[in-house]
């Protein structure tokens, strides 16, 4: 989602900053909310379908999403799955299910933001450890397993 929380504005400034200093990927944004995105070097794809995610986080070399605040924090699980890195937020909700296996910058931070992306494009190594790291982090988050606590839950609840 395009919105305030999600912090496209501050990503965009980011990847300017990190273009100037010789990054060579794009920015491509998927969804749609109340922030405009554009320039150079950036694609606004609009919504996307499920089956398109999976495709688009394969392709990507990262996925970042430098946020004020998630919730659950899927679109890095959903990257990870797919063998992609993440850049996040350093938030408490990715200490749960990520770890050490994003890179994460201090929410509002535009210069450690645009490094990180950097260092990602010009560390492959990091990059292919990140994403075993994230793949073997969310190899547990099954629907099956979510399933299965949440009865085991309401079982007991309704003891």
């Amino acid at each position: 989602a395009l919105e305030p929380r999600k912090a496209p504005d501050l990503l965009m400034r980011a990847f300017a900053r990190a273009r100037a200093s010789g990054l060579d990927a794009e920015l491509w944004f998927a969804g749609e909310g109340r922030i405009a995105v554009g320039g150079a070097g950036i694609r606004a794809l609009g919504p996307t379908r499920d089956r398109d995610l999976a495709s688009l986080y394969a392709g990507a070399r990262a996925l970042v999403m430098p946020s004020w605040l998630e919730g659950f924090g899927l679109p890095p699980l959903e990257a990870a799955a797919c063998g992609t890195p993440s850049i996040v937020s350093d938030l408490a909700v990715y200490d749960e299910t990520l770890g050490d296996a994003a890179l994460r910058v201090a929410p509002g931070d535009e210069a450690a933001l645009a490094q990180a992306m950097l260092q990602i494009e010009r560390e492959p190594q990091l990059r292919a450890r990140l994403a075993a790291d994230a793949q073997h982090a969310v190899a547990p988050l099954t629907w099956a397993r979510a399933a299965r606590q949440t009865h085991a839950l309401l079982a007991a609840a309704a003891r």
